[in-house]
């Protein structure tokens, strides 16, 4: 059953509480395993379940470091388990045993059952794939337990000694492999998803996609009884992880093995900023009218329902000393049908502007200046993966703080997911340009700015201009409108590898400042601006004669202007005459 979802984007928002995996025993017959199981502080019940399984002589640590499974679940709520095999080299796992007496195949059903009895999640959407070897028993799974899985994700692994492509339903099914895999030969996969497309009843051609430089994506679907296969190809890549969990779980997250039951997909677990009201808008899965009320809770009397939107009657302030949390218990009815919902309220402790003022707007933010958060209320979110030799002692937490222009910082090695808040003072209400001085040696680079979860500015895309990140241009972009005030505003990557050095907020002036450095030779690419201020637009000039001849074929009108380099540290005053200077 194929669910009607949205692509999940902005993964990695604030997370009301980190959990922590923990290594865990389960009798499974006359064996103990050992499973790594990550659960999502306050996780809903009828969540989700990932079981992500390692390769060969690999373990659960080893998956879990690789995969970051638990970065994903926090903010799209389900649980993952890492199962540890109790073998080696090529036992492992069992790959050869086609039947529900493989005790690996125990071990996984055992793990569904006992992630119902005390997480209560979801049997209809439990989810299956590995890497290597993992990828290999994903597959021997797919023969076994089709009826148990709601759909698989092997990684660099399929059957060496051949499949039968028998299931007992089509099943969607997303492989991702690397073409220079040395281990399981690339060559093999065509053969592999050809025999599953065949065994699902896909349609013969592809719909091809790059979703990224040197990764292909090729989509079989519809297939039978509504199932999807994907075949994710990356180029140069060896046998090793893929780093690919957020388009898995884009995939993944589709499918059911039939209807949830009633329950809410209101998160149980909140946390808001001090000052704010407005708690949650209640939801369910429900189809019919669903009403709510107030049913339980030590602070029950504080908080207010009006129909479905659920709010403190006074907002409460952080408490430097004492209790910053709230317990409340909302009951929904459909028909017959009820359930409930024990929800606690945390409200966080502020974030502060790095240097203890807010960027003024209209004004400029220095990017690798985000706000000071803490660990329950964070002021970024960074996957890691960045080159340690280019990071700076500017910052010393997770973020990628590099070395950009001159003596400035930027942030860099940025991935799609990542992102960094800024308290911000928005001195009159308005529209405002936006200029974005960045660099990316990547096709697909973006980013996109928020205050709270709604956009301000569109999806901004930076160019491919330079495989070596050395040379910063701006990007310009409008935001909607901005109300006069404080605010947080969010700039979160929507696309790989984008470096970043600061953003000019100007509401149509563009403020110029004098530097000590005039030599134009020194300008790729320059702005210019009429002696108000005013932009009057881009050109690629390495001295003042290549400038005075872009100046001429664009019939730039007789005036004084300023010259300004693109990456702001050059400034120089030029007079035009009939279109000479």
């Amino acid at each position: 059953m194929k669910l009607n979802q949205t692509f999940l984007m902005g993964l990695l928002l604030i997370p009301s509480v980190f959990a922590a995996p923990v290594l865990e025993t389960l009798q499974v017959g006359s064996d103990q395993r050992k499973m790594l199981t990550y659960v999502p502080s306050g996780l809903e019940p009828g969540s989700p379940l990932i079981i992500s399984i390692h390769g060969m002589d690999q373990d659960p640590n080893y998956q879990h470091s690789n995969t970051r499974w638990d970065q994903v679940a926090d903010t799209a709520r389900f649980a993952v388990v890492y199962p540890q095999s109790m073998q080696s080299g090529f036992s492992t796992w069992d790959i050869n045993t086609k039947s529900s007496s493989n005790k690996d195949i125990q071990f996984f059903l055992a793990i569904i059952d006992d992630m119902e009895k005390r997480h209560k999640i979801d049997r209809n959407r439990v989810y299956l794939g590995g890497f290597s070897m993992g990828g290999m028993i994903s597959y021997l799974a797919m023969g076994v337990i089709a009826d148990k899985i709601a759909a698989f994700a092997p990684i660099s692994g399929y059957l060496m000694g051949g499949d039968s492509y028998h299931s007992s339903r089509p099943i969607p099914i997303i492989h991702t492999h690397g073409t220079s895999d040395g281990v399981v030969s690339y060559s093999g996969v065509a053969n592999i998803v050809s025999g599953w497309r065949t065994r699902n009843g896909c349609p013969g051609q592809a719909t091809t996609t790059q979703p990224r430089s040197g990764t292909t994506r090729d989509f079989w679907g519809p297939c039978d009884e509504g199932v999807d296969m994907v075949l994710v190809t990356i180029q140069g890549k060896d046998h090793e992880p893929s780093g690919t969990s957020v388009e898995i779980w884009n995939f993944v997250k589709n499918y059911s093995l039939g209807p949830a039951g009633f329950g809410f997909k209101t998160k149980a677990k909140i946390s808001l900023n001090p000052g704010v009201t407005q708690v949650a808008k209640l939801e369910t899965n429900g189809e019919g009218t669903v009403s709510f009320s107030i049913s339980a809770g030590a602070d029950k009397d504080k908080f207010v329902l009006n129909e479905s939107d659920l709010s403190f009657k006074e907002a409460p302030d952080y408490q430097a000393s004492g209790s910053n949390q709230y317990a409340v218990s909302i009951t929904a009815k459909e028909g017959d049908k009820t359930a409930t919902l024990d929800m606690t309220v945390t409200i966080l402790k502020p974030q502060t502007p790095y240097k203890g003022t807010a960027w003024a707007i209209p004004g400029k933010i220095e990017v690798e200046d985000y706000d000071v958060g803490s660990d329950e209320n964070p002021s970024y979110s960074d996957l890691g993966g960045g080159s340690a030799s280019e990071q700076t002692d500017y910052r010393t937490d997770r973020v990628d703080v590099i070395k950009s222009i001159g003596n400035g910082y930027a942030v860099g090695h940025t991935q799609t997911g990542e992102w960094m808040e800024y308290t911000v003072d928005v001195k009159a209400e308005g529209e405002y340009t936006l200029e974005a001085n960045a660099v990316s040696g990547n096709d697909g680079s973006s980013f996109r700015l928020f205050i709270g979860d709604e956009p301000i500015t569109e999806n901004i895309t930076v160019p491919n201009t330079d495989a070596n990140y050395a040379t910063y241009d701006v990007v310009t972009a409008k935001t909607s409108v901005l109300s006069k005030g404080t605010h947080v505003i969010r700039l979160e990557i929507t696309g790989n590898w984008v470096d970043i050095d600061w953003l000019n907020f100007s509401n149509g002036i563009t403020s110029i400042r004098n530097t000590l450095k005039y030599n134009i030779s020194d300008v790729k690419s320059c702005r210019l601006y009429n002696i108000k201020g005013a932009y009057m637009g881009t050109f690629n000039a390495s001295d003042l004669t290549s400038l005075k001849h872009e100046l001429q074929k664009s019939n730039m009108k007789a005036g004084a202007y300023m010259v300004r380099s693109t990456d702001g540290h050059v400034n120089k005053f030029i007079k035009l005459r009939n279109n000479k200077f």
